[in-house]
């Protein structure tokens, strides 16, 4: 097998392999969606309130955890992501370049 069609071969399982995660992410995201509406739609048709009261409690809990992120500056949510993605970055050149592989 030449190198050509392995490369056009990867591209085009790499392209199927996206839109394969695409979709189940989004039947992931529908199918929660759809599960958290319904149980929050159950919770606030019932006669006591202590359930009401828990969705909006935790509502307003997470909407301010969200905005407290959004406004917190970069120092304090910093991870070390970018390091670990150069040193992974430099294993998997150096991996291509042992298969004779090139990489962009």
């Amino acid at each position: 097998m030449s190198l050509t069609c392995y490369l056009t071969c990867n591209y085009k399982n790499i392209y199927f392999l996206n839109i394969l995660f695409f979709s189940v992410h989004f039947l992931d995201f529908f199918s929660s969606s759809k599960i958290l509406s319904s149980l929050t739609a159950h919770y606030f048709k019932l006669e006591e309130g202590g359930e009401r009261s828990l969705c909006i409690t935790f509502a307003f809990f997470f909407f301010v955890k969200a905005m407290v992120i959004l406004i917190v500056t970069e120092n304090y949510l910093e991870f070390g992501l970018e390091t670990g993605f150069a040193d992974f970055s430099d294993s998997a050149q150096q991996f291509l370049e042992h298969q004779g592989l090139e990489s962009q």
